[in-house]
């Protein structure tokens, strides 16, 4: 065997810095707080943009009541409720056919990602809460 490898079978096993455990402990923390962060900034940005498509598909789709004659459908219902009895599921299909249906869907989704968004950013703003004052 070469001398130069007896020498480095020889010596001892290198010892690790006295101060790499905290070391690694505060790139992780640093890392970990990186990504909240995001989350946060992301979560906010998405609940802010899911309140302003909310509130235009909101406005949306109560133009298109208006203009469909929901509205008139519905007086109907409470000014003469005995022809509505009377003509019953035929009242029925022409309300149905009357309301704009894309439009409630678009608006009842687009109300699902704000409250989804909200979700996700108050359990960004627990997690971050718990984080500090541990």
């Amino acid at each position: 065997m070469r001398d130069d490898f007896r020498q480095l079978f020889n010596q001892s096993v290198p010892e690790p810095p006295a101060n790499l455990l905290t070391d690694i402990l505060a790139v992780i923390a640093t890392k970990e707080a990186r990504v909240a962060r995001r989350r946060f900034v992301f979560h906010m940005l998405g609940g802010i943009s899911s309140f302003v498509l909310l509130v235009a598909v909101t406005v949306k789709t109560i133009i298109g009541l208006r203009q469909s004659g929901t509205g008139q459908y519905l007086s109907l219902l409470f000014s003469d409720s005995g022809a509505v009895f009377a003509a019953g599921s035929q009242f029925i299909f022409a309300f149905l056919e009357s309301l704009p249906a894309i439009s409630i869907a678009v608006c009842l989704l687009s109300a699902l990602c704000l409250f989804l968004f909200t979700k996700f950013l108050i359990r960004d703003m627990r997690v971050k809460t718990l984080k500090l004052s541990h």
